[in-house]
C-alpha cells in the first residue's frame, strides 16, 4: 500500500500548481486521473512471476494475429505530386523514416511506396491494404543471371485458378490460393531492386493486420477535410499505379469515390474496413470525452 500512496502523492505533486486562466476544472481533474494511473503504472513492484519469466525469455503478450506498419503518407505524396489537391497534405517529416522487414533488414518507406506502385503485373489489380497484409519483397537467393523468369510456381497458380469463378482476376486467385509452395514474382523492370528482389505472396492464413502508421487517417464526418478522405480511402483500398487510376475523368475525389463504391458489393469486406476506420475515429472521441 505504501507503493500505491506514494504514487499518488506524486501525482497530486505534479498537478498542483496550475493557472486557473488556462486550465479549466474539467480538464485538470482528467489531468490528475491520468497522472494518478500513470503514476501506479511506473511505481508498481514486479512478482517474481514477472521477474522469472524475464529471465527465462518468456513472451510477455499473446496475440490471435501479427501486425505490419502502414505509411500511408508516402502513397499520399506521391498522388499530390501526381495529381494537386486542393487540400494541402501533411507536413510531417518522414522521409527519413525506416523499418524492420521479417528478415531484418532496414528498408526506407520511400522503397516501400515504390514496391506497391512498381509491383508486378500478376498482383495488377491488389490494392495497398492487401500488398501491405499479404505481399513480402524477400531478397534473391541467386542474381548471378540475367533472365527475367523467376519460378513462380506456375503450376500451383494454376491449380488454384481452377478452383475460382473464371471472372474473377488473377490478382484475386493468387491472394486466396492455399497451395504450400507460395507464388513469387519479379517487380518492372524500371524499379530499382528489380534484380536483386522478388517478392512472394503470403498464405491466407498467415496474412497480416495493416496498422496505419503517421499522421491520424481522414474522417468521414468532418467537411473540411472531405476531398482528402475521399482520395485516402481510394489510395488504400482501390488498385493503382498512377493518380488517374483512382480519379479517372471525375470532376472531384467526392465523385470519384462515389462511383467506386457503388461498384461494390455491399458485403464486399472493403466496405467494412472503411466502416472500421470510421468506427475507431468514433471511439477515440469516446474515449477523450469520458
Amino acid at each position: 500500500m505504501h507503493v500505491t500512496y506514494t504514487a499518488l502523492q506524486t501525482a497530486v505533486d505534479k498537478v498542483g500548481e496550475f493557472d486557473p486562466k488556462v486550465d479549466d476544472l474539467p480538464s485538470r481533474a482528467k489531468r490528475l486521473l491520468q497522472k494518478c494511473a500513470y503514476a501506479l503504472i511506473s511505481h508498481q513492484e514486479l512478482s517474481a512471476q514477472q521477474v522469472c519469466s524475464y529471465l527465462m525469455e518468456y513472451g510477455d503478450h499473446y496475440t490471435s494475429h501479427s501486425y505490419r506498419n502502414l505509411c500511408w503518407t508516402f502513397y499520399e505524396n506521391f498522388l499530390e505530386t501526381d495529381l494537386p489537391n486542393d487540400e494541402p497534405v501533411s507536413d510531417e517529416k518522414l522521409d527519413g523514416f525506416v523499418d524492420v522487414d521479417d528478415a531484418g533488414n532496414l528498408q526506407l518507406w520511400a522503397t516501400m511506396a515504390d514496391d506497391y506502385r512498381l509491383r508486378p503485373y500478376q498482383l495488377d489489380m491488389v490494392s495497398v491494404w492487401d500488398f501491405c497484409a499479404q505481399i513480402d519483397k524477400i531478397r534473391r537467393t541467386d542474381t548471378r543471371g540475367s533472365n527475367d523468369s523467376i519460378t513462380s510456381d506456375d503450376d500451383d497458380i494454376d491449380s488454384c485458378v481452377d478452383n475460382f469463378q473464371q471472372d474473377e482476376g488473377l490478382s484475386s486467385h493468387v491472394l486466396h490460393c492455399e497451395t504450400v509452395s507460395r507464388p513469387t514474382y519479379r517487380f518492372q523492370t524500371v524499379h530499382s531492386e528489380y534484380r536483386s528482389h522478388v517478392v512472394k505472396v503470403r498464405h491466407p492464413r498467415k496474412r497480416l493486420v495493416p496498422v496505419p502508421v503517421g499522421p491520424a487517417l481522414p474522417r468521414r464526418d468532418h467537411s473540411s477535410s472531405d476531398a482528402r478522405y475521399c482520395r485516402t480511402m481510394l489510395l488504400l483500398f482501390k488498385p493503382w499505379h498512377r493518380a488517374i487510376d483512382l480519379r479517372g475523368d471525375h470532376p472531384s475525389w467526392r465523385a470519384a469515390f462515389d462511383s467506386w463504391c457503388e461498384s461494390l458489393d455491399e458485403r464486399d469486406p472493403i466496405l467494412y474496413r472503411i466502416n472500421n476506420i470510421h468506427l475507431l475515429h468514433e471511439c477515440k472521441d469516446a474515449r477523450d470525452s469520458h
